[in-house]
């Protein structure tokens, strides 16, 4: 059974700021988004999996992140 997405309304000061910006800069800050939401589920991984070896650690990480989209 798939769980409904809880999706939550931006703030009306971000969304005058996002549509400022360019699309080339929107694509920017998702990037940078993403980046460091790997890294945060990276070390986190890493640090319940001590004794694991680099490649265990990003599949798991990989796992972790692709589950929400799938």
């Amino acid at each position: 059974m798939v769980k409904p997405l809880n999706i939550e309304r931006m703030d009306p000061e971000m969304v005058i700021l996002m549509r400022q910006k360019t699309g080339a800069d929107r694509l920017r800050s998702l990037s940078a988004m993403v980046r460091t939401g790997r890294q945060l589920i990276l070390q986190n991984v890493r640090s319940q999996h001590p004794d694991w070896n680099d490649e265990q650690i990003f599949r798991e990480a990989t796992r972790r992140f692709q589950r929400g989209t799938r």
